[in-house]
Order: structure tokens, then sequence, then C-alpha cells
């Protein structure tokens, strides 16, 4: 069976509230909260690692409020079921310090790649602790726009491990 995980960050108006799950019109699917505020916030882009972890990217630099009390940088955050029930209990972070992260994924060769506005990066974890304590710029957009979605985006590999990616209209 086919399942997708959906992760969901609330919007905090006056009174916080959870907000809906996606209905799902196929019944081989199953669309359900694994994880919410305040363990994760502001999901913009998921991987599966070679080891079946999820990895998201939370993003703090995406038009960031003035009053903004998070991260002054983006992270990539490690979520875990330790316990078999379904739901994110183990929360890590695997990398932080990039601004306008659009987009991850994992390479065969279990290397995490992850495009930002104006680059796109290779990030290894040598030691096995958890943490990525390489960092290798692989693309480089020089460009005088920051509008984050006209940037660099749209990761992925094909059955060779070659990298494909999009890039917006950098006005």
């Amino acid at each position: 069976m086919l399942a997708y995980c959906f992760l969901l960050a609330q919007v905090v108006v006056c009174q916080p509230k959870p907000a809906e799950i996606p209905q799902c019109f196929d019944d081989r699917l199953v669309v359900e909260r694994i994880a919410a505020d305040p363990d994760i916030v502001h999901p913009v882009s998921l991987t599966f690692d070679r080891g079946g972890r999820l990895l998201v990217i939370e993003s703090h630099t995406h038009f960031r409020p003035k009053n903004y009390q998070g991260p002054h940088f983006d992270r990539i955050r490690v979520l875990e079921d330790t316990n078999g029930d379904g739901r994110a209990d183990r929360f890590t972070t695997y990398f932080e310090g990039t601004t306008a992260t659009m987009d991850i994924a994992c390479h065969p060769d279990g290397s995490i790649y992850l495009a930002t506005r104006n680059e796109i990066l290779r990030l290894r974890d040598t030691n096995n602790d958890g943490v990525a304590d390489e960092k290798r710029r692989i693309v480089f957009l020089d460009t005088p726009g920051n509008y984050p979605h006209n940037g660099l985006s749209g990761l992925a590999f094909d059955q060779d491990g070659n990298l494909f990616f999009g890039m917006g209209e950098n006005l």
C-alpha cells in the first residue's frame, strides 16, 4: 500500500488550532499527520534517507516577519518514530545555516542534497553521529533576484544517480 506522510504547521492568528488534513481521493493512499508544531514548524520539503528516517526542511527565513522569534536560519530536522505508534517522537537537527531553503532529496549513495534560492549543496554525515559534517557546493546561481521561488528547486535523481533540478525566472 502506498502511503504519504503529511506534515503540518499551524498558523497562529489569535487562538492556535490544528489545521485540517487534506482530503484524499485515492483509496490506495493514506494521509495522516505524523508531527506538528511545536515539534516541527514551517515544513517546506521532505525526503527519506537510506535508513528510512524522515528529513524535513524547517523554513525560518521565507518571508520572515520582523518580530519572528524563531531561528535565524533554516534547518533540516530528522523525524523518527522510535516506539512504532506511527507518530514522530524523536526530533533532531541534521543541518542548519541556510536561507531560502527550498528542496531536499536523498541521493542513492546516501548523500543529502539541499536546494536554496541560489545554491545546491551536498551534505554528508561522515562519522555517523546524525549530523551533517561535510558540506559541498554543487551548483551556484549568481543573480540579483531574491524571491525564493525564482531560484533553484525541484531536486530529482534518475536511475543512474544523475541530479536534475528546476530554476525559476530569476527576476
